[in-house]
């Protein structure tokens, strides 16, 4: 799974409370992936969005 999402320095906007946690985020637009195993979301990585590689 794929999500892009704004954090606006203590939570995610606009995507369910219980969806995604990480703390201690800037500001920003962030790309998470990971996966769902039927009951709760692994995520693998959490980057600013969009990348600087290029």
């Amino acid at each position: 799974m794929r999500v892009v999402a704004y954090h606006d320095g203590t939570r995610f906007l606009a995507v369910p409370p219980n969806l995604i946690t990480a703390p201690g985020l800037k500001p920003g637009w962030y790309e998470l992936n990971g996966t769902w195993n039927g009951q709760a979301f692994t995520w693998s990585s959490v980057k600013p969005f969009p990348s600087d590689e290029g």
